[in-house]
C-alpha cells in the first residue's frame, strides 16, 4: 500500500470568548494517506444503518488523533468508523482505515 495522496485531518475544538459563547476554531494537520478499495463488515453495516460511506483512507495510526473531519481534494468527509489494518506487509503496519461519507 503506498501513501500517495495527502488529506487534512480537521479538529473542531470550541474555545469560550469573555462572555462565555463557544466559537468553532479549525486546525488542520496534513498526513499521507492511501485509498484503500476493499470493504469490510463496517462498510455495510454503515450502508444498512442509512449511511453513505463513499472512500475509505488508510493512515498511519500515530498520527490519527480523533479527528471527525477530513479534507481531500476539496472536498470534505466526515469519519464513520476507525478500525486497524491487519498487517500483510511492512507498508502496513500500525495502519489505521478512516471510514468516510462526503459532507453534502
Amino acid at each position: 500500500m503506498t501513501y500517495d495522496y495527502e488529506i487534512s485531518l480537521i479538529k473542531e475544538p470550541g474555545t469560550t470568548n469573555d462572555i462565555g459563547d463557544v466559537i468553532a476554531t479549525e486546525t488542520k494537520r496534513t498526513v499521507l494517506a492511501a485509498v484503500v478499495t476493499f470493504r469490510n463488515k463496517n462498510y455495510y453495516e454503515a450502508l444498512s444503518s442509512g449511511l453513505k460511506p463513499s472512500i475509505t483512507f488508510a493512515i498511519n495510526r500515530h498520527e490519527y488523533e480523533g479527528e471527525k473531519t477530513i479534507e481531500h481534494s476539496n472536498e470534505r468527509y466526515n469519519v464513520i468508523d476507525v478500525l486497524p489494518i491487519n498487517a500483510k506487509d511492512e507498508s502496513e503496519f500500525d495502519a489505521l482505515s478512516l471510514l468516510c461519507e462526503v459532507v453534502i
